[in-house]
């Protein structure tokens, strides 16, 4: 009789705020780009949520630089335990509400 194999059940693997600080404040090359194109990736998709959805979630000046949303998550995540052991997306978009509310 032959059975089929059965993977192990695996976590998705969601990548923690704290990982994220760690690639971020890396001195690679690869831990550098991987920290950007990360943060860049959630700034991005929010942006087409909000398109969608036709509600804002932050107003980062157009002038931003990715240096600037990295800068901003590793100031805002770096000083609260509470928050660096969340998930890095959640997180990303929680420090860059915080950091460029919308006004009213």
């Amino acid at each position: 009789m032959l059975c089929a194999a059965v993977p192990p059940k695996t976590s998705i693997g969601y990548l923690s705020a704290r990982n994220l600080i760690a690639r971020c404040t890396e001195e690679s090359v690869a831990s550098a780009s991987y920290c950007l194109a990360f943060i860049a990736g959630v700034r991005d998709t929010a942006k087409a949520y909000e398109i969608w959805t036709k509600q804002r979630e932050f107003c980062m000046p157009s002038t931003a630089s990715q240096s600037e949303l990295r800068d901003v998550f590793l100031r805002e995540a770096g000083s609260d335990a509470a928050i660096s052991s969340g998930q890095a997306a959640s997180v990303v978009l929680l420090t860059l509400k915080k950091a460029f509310p919308c006004a009213g």
